[in-house]
């Protein structure tokens, strides 16, 4: 009986001695690497069911966003949050739309793209893309395809049904730039989430039953993950693909090389903390030609701020700053933001 409890006794020393000093394994490292990126990952695992598997680039933000009535002025806050929801809502809900979606709390935005190309937009060129927006409200969003329908009649918006279910088809026109104007499908899969893309084939696969083994969009086995910080509320993905996009100037591998011997990056993660004033970027796998490229033009749209670091051991190249209280602090936040969007494929070039 003695030598059976002191065996026992012995294992369950051995067994806290492992748990202890677990942490310190190599094992444990990649349990613990693993853990963060599911992390991150796991915020936006609902929506990713609706995000075709082709996407490259990914914006999350589980920041609560109320919709106002009225489009605040640009700027009004600086806030990357605020600038991303609101690029979405006056692009799809512009004019008399917005108030089906006003007075409204989204309580998780997820937009992705793909298929980066340059195209002529009112007089200018920018970069255009495929994308789809997951917006996640409060509350449920009613009858806003009837709704939407009503308002948007005489620009020709039609109901249609994909596996019997309605998707609405509608136009958002810009009567001053006729070439701006876009099309848009939007999908309701549950009573408080709006699918919304520029592309009809991505609102199919909303309804459409999906074999299994299908792949995903955005990989939990995707390097990046581990470079975003658990419980992150504003953060993003760009994961480049082996080919490059007609003229694409928000890729910097051929912004490093003006299109002629291409840079070399995977790409990049970011992330901002507008609570603790600090906001980052990580590139991945990326050569001198790119580090030079990322780091010329972070100097130019956000000067005299920045901590650079070069690691070699694991192939990174990351910006990050901190930013003061008061309007100094909204400037430097707001260039942050700009420099960074640039390389989500909102730019335009005169």
């Amino acid at each position: 009986m003695l030598f059976r409890m002191h065996r026992l006794f012995t294992e369950v020393v051995t067994l806290l001695y492992l748990v202890l000093t677990f942490e310190h394994s190599v094992f444990a490292q990649e349990l613990i690497n693993a853990s963060d990126r599911l992390t991150a990952r796991s915020q936006i695992s609902d929506a990713l069911q609706w995000i075709p598997p082709e996407s490259e680039a990914l914006t999350v933000i589980s920041k609560p966003y109320w919709i106002p009535e009225t489009p605040p002025p640009p700027r009004e806050q600086n806030s990357f949050v605020q600038d991303a929801y609101e690029r979405t809502i006056r692009g799809a809900f512009r004019g008399r739309t917005r108030r089906v979606v006003s007075n409204q709390v989204v309580d998780l935005y997820v937009e992705a793209a793909s298929r980066f190309r340059m195209e002529k937009q009112g007089g200018d060129h920018g970069i255009m893309a495929d994308r789809v927006y997951v917006l996640i409200f409060r509350k449920p969003v009613g009858d806003i395809m009837q709704d939407l329908c009503r308002v948007l009649k005489r620009d020709g918006a039609k109901l249609y049904e994909v596996a019997e279910k309605p998707v609405l088809q509608y136009v958002q026109v810009n009567r001053i730039y006729p070439d701006t104007s876009r099309m848009y499908w939007l999908a309701v899969p549950r009573p408080n989430v709006i699918v919304l893309t520029n592309r009809q084939e991505f609102i199919n696969r909303v309804y459409q039953k999906l074999p299994s083994g299908t792949p995903e969009a955005f990989s939990n086995q995707l390097k990046e993950w581990q470079y975003i910080s658990p419980g992150a509320n504003v953060w993003g993905v760009r994961h480049l693909r082996d080919e490059i996009g007609d003229r694409d100037i928000s890729d910097p591998r051929v912004m490093a090389a003006d299109q002629w011997n291409l840079g070399r990056t995977t790409g990049f993660v970011f992330e901002i903390d507008s609570k603790a004033r600090h906001a980052r970027s990580v590139w991945l796998s990326c050569d001198d030609l790119v580090k030079a490229e990322v780091s010329s033009m972070f100097k130019h749209w956000v000067p005299g701020t920045g901590n650079e670091v070069d690691n070699e051991v694991n192939d990174t190249f990351s910006i990050s700053i901190d930013w003061p209280i008061g309007a100094e602090g909204h400037r430097t936040h707001a260039m942050f933001a700009d420099w960074i969007t640039w390389f989500l494929g909102y730019a335009a070039v005169i």
